[in-house]
């Protein structure tokens, strides 16, 4: 499993982690329990989150940033690659919707 430490930025997998074991019921006098919990081996920071890779580039970031499988810089450039085309098709179509339409179709049947 991967991770993304929200503190320095960096993506790291759970056997490089460091761990901290606690017990909470220290002072409190009761019976010992001992709990680990991860921490980045960078930083030290116990605030991470689940690492997903980016279907394009094939990079990681915290799970939050992906989204359609996608980081935010695939995303945008995809994006703005789809607007280009929708341009130039309504050129040919004057409908917007109809040039998205007409690309995606044509998406999906060479890719899918």
């Amino acid at each position: 499993m991967k991770y993304y430490c929200t503190g320095c930025q960096t993506i790291f997998d759970e056997d490089e982690a460091g761990r901290v074991y606690d017990d909470p019921a220290a002072g409190l006098g009761l019976m010992p329990g001992y709990i680990t919990y991860l921490v980045c081996p960078y930083c030290g920071s116990d605030e991470y989150e689940d690492a997903a890779e980016c279907k394009v580039c094939e990079e990681w970031f915290g799970e939050t940033d992906i989204e359609d499988d996608m980081c935010p810089g695939c995303r945008k450039e995809i994006d703005e690659q789809l607007e280009a085309v929708v341009k130039r098709l309504e050129k040919y179509t004057e409908d917007a919707d109809l040039a998205k339409e007409l690309f995606l179709s044509r998406v999906e049947r060479r890719y899918m």
